[in-house]
C-alpha cells in the first residue's frame, strides 16, 4: 500500500539477478573458500528464521490461524451487501477477498456530506498507526453506543459490533469494530 511501492518493486527482481552475477563472479575469482563463505552467510539467516524464530513465533502468535485483516473482511462480507460503496479505515482487503466496495474514510465523518453512503464500517486494527488512526471515528469503535458525533447521530445507527477474540487470529490480540448504517 506504500504509494512509491509500485515504482520500486519491478526493479527488484532485475537487482537480484544483478547481485546474483555478481557475486559468482566475484566467487569465480576468489576461491571455493569465499564461495562457501557467500552460501553460508545467505543461508544461515533464512535457517535461523525457520528454525529458532519459529519457536518463538508459536509462542507469540496463532500461526494456524488466519491473519486478521481476512478475518475482518469476513465479517465484512458476512454483514454487508456486495453492491454498495463501504466508508471503511481498513486498506482494499475486503475488495480482494469478498468482492465488496471499499473507500478510506475521511478525516472527520462531517466530509462524507453532501452524499451520505449507506455503510461505515471501522475497526480499531492498526489504530495507532498514523495511516490507520480513528481520530474523530474513535468513539464509533470504543462507545459505539454513545457516540456524540452530531453527523454521525443524525445520519447513522450502529447496525452491528464486533469482536475478535485473540483465539480467532494470527496476532493473537483482541480486535473490535462497529458498522454503522445511514438512517432511513
Amino acid at each position: 500500500t506504500l504509494p512509491t511501492a509500485r515504482y520500486i518493486h519491478p526493479l527488484l527482481p532485475l537487482l537480484v539477478v544483478a547481485g546474483s552475477v555478481g557475486l559468482s563472479d566475484i566467487a569465480k575469482k576468489i576461491s571455493p573458500i569465499f564461495t562457501l563463505l557467500t552460501i553460508l552467510i545467505i543461508i544461515l539467516p533464512s535457517l535461523g528464521y525457520l528454525t529458532l524464530d519459529a519457536r518463538f513465533r508459536a509462542r507469540q502468535f496463532n500461526t494456524n490461524k488466519p491473519p486478521v485483516y481476512k478475518v475482518i473482511s469476513d465479517v465484512m462480507a458476512e454483514n454487508l451487501p456486495k453492491d454498495e460503496l463501504i466508508i471503511t479505515n481498513l486498506d482494499a482487503w475486503a475488495a480482494w477477498y469478498h468482492g465488496l466496495t471499499t473507500m478510506w474514510f475521511p478525516l472527520t465523518p462531517d466530509m462524507l456530506s453532501p452524499k451520505v453512503p449507506k455503510y461505515i464500517f471501522i475497526t480499531n486494527y492498526l489504530e495507532q498507526d498514523a495511516d490507520f488512526a480513528l481520530g474523530d471515528l474513535h468513539e464509533v469503535v470504543y462507545s459505539p453506543d454513545n457516540i456524540q458525533n452530531p453527523f454521525l447521530l443524525e445520519n447513522y445507527q450502529v447496525a452491528k459490533t464486533f469482536k475478535i477474540t485473540p483465539d480467532q487470529v494470527y496476532e493473537n490480540k483482541d480486535f473490535r469494530g462497529t458498522i454503522l448504517q445511514r438512517l432511513p
